[in-house]
């Protein structure tokens, strides 16, 4: 009867009793011991780790927490240990995880690129960063402070929404709102040093992006993030139920409509998520619930999002048309619900069985007992 409960309790509730060991990790042939190529201990043996994936910063930032430091920085370079030497392993991780063995992993074969990586010292932490000569604290020039001196981003005539949100978030703000360049007056007469950044869109702080110095930089970069008293609401307009309608979202305080170029099903989800819903149906384009004069912004995001504020933005681009969404019926309570019910069927199959399983032993006892021969 113990084995039934056992195994009942491992099917009903996983979550409680297949917790994921955790993995050790180490740096391998670096210059120092915050260095190295990155190698877990699976199954009995040491392995690579690929350096390849949108989410390998965050792999590199769990493993160095989990040797002591505080973030990681990349350094791309080609496999140099032989396939056949020990195993290699792909991770993915959301960046919600407190460990590498909560990450998805699974055992391939041909690693493109190892995995390695600098940790920051526990002294260490990001490049500082502010925002100067601007009438806010959240709006003004980015500045780095970098070999003992702050110095000047150079900016640049396309939007740099990447940087904008890396910083943005740094400073503590939830998300940027605007990102311009303006010509700076003089170039030759700064005494600033001047850096020209480039991040990937994949990074956790600004230190991970590249960075070089710059002498002929002409434009800084601008940027202003949301103030506290902002925030980032949404609302489907123009449908025929409160599920369905024109995306329409409230930044810098006014409601703009949203580009359907380059939009995606994982912008649809996480709008859909914030009205309180589970995930998107599908998507319209070409102001399908109808054209709004108001001014719209293009949204571009991955899968590795968790809020719709999280996505890259920037000003609509001209001939853009109004995107519609559909979101799905069921919402998220319903599947609250949904779980709770599933729940409580376990904890009534269980006590169903045990009260059959009981009864089935007495049954047996009895039967021994009016079986037993005359002495």
């Amino acid at each position: 009867m113990l084995i039934y409960v056992c195994f009942l309790a491992l099917v009903c509730f996983p979550h409680v009793f297949c917790q994921g060991e955790s993995y050790e990790v180490r740096l391998a042939d670096g210059l120092s011991p915050s260095e190295g190529r990155l190698e877990v201990f699976i199954q009995g043996k040491w392995g690579m780790v690929c350096g390849e994936g949108s989410s390998r910063f965050k792999i590199g930032d769990l493993a160095c927490k989990q040797l002591g430091y505080n973030f990681s920085v990349e350094i791309v370079r080609p496999t140099t240990a032989p396939v056949a030497v020990r195993p290699q392993w792909s991770f993915s991780c959301e960046g919600t995880e407190t460990s590498l063995s909560q990450c998805i992993h699974n055992e391939v074969q041909n690693c493109g690129l190892d995995a390695i990586y600098t940790c920051a010292s526990p002294k260490e932490s990001s490049y500082e960063v502010r925002l100067s000569h601007g009438p806010y604290p959240w709006d003004g020039r980015l500045e780095v402070f970098i070999q003992g001196k702050w110095g000047i981003v150079c900016g640049s005539e396309y939007p740099r929404f990447e940087i904008a949100d890396l910083v943005c978030k740094q400073l503590g703000y939830k998300f940027y709102v605007e990102n311009t360049h303006r010509q700076i007056t003089d170039p030759t007469r700064t005494t600033e040093p001047k850096w020209s950044v480039s991040c990937q869109g994949i990074e956790t702080n600004l230190l991970q992006c590249t960075h070089n110095e710059y002498h002929y930089c002409r434009d800084d970069f601008r940027i202003t993030c949301a103030s506290p008293k902002d925030k980032f609401d949404v609302r489907l307009s123009g449908g025929s139920s409160p599920s369905e309608g024109r995306l329409d979202v409230y930044i810098n305080g006014e409601w703009g409509t949203v580009c359907d170029t380059e939009f995606s099903s994982d912008v649809a989800d996480l709008a859909c998520q914030q009205l309180g819903y589970n995930h998107s149906f599908d998507f319209t384009k070409n102001a399908f619930y109808g054209e709004s004069s108001r001014p719209g912004w293009q949204l571009t995001c991955d899968g590795d999002r968790t809020y719709l504020w999280e996505c890259y933005r920037q000003s609509k681009p001209y001939g853009c048309g109004d995107v519609g969404v559909r979101c799905a019926s069921l919402q998220a309570g319903i599947a609250t619900g949904t779980i709770a019910g599933i729940t409580i069927a376990c904890l009534l199959f269980v006590t169903m069985l045990i009260v059959i399983t009981a009864i089935i032993y007495a049954s047996k006892n009895r039967n021994q007992f009016h079986t037993l021969p005359n002495l």
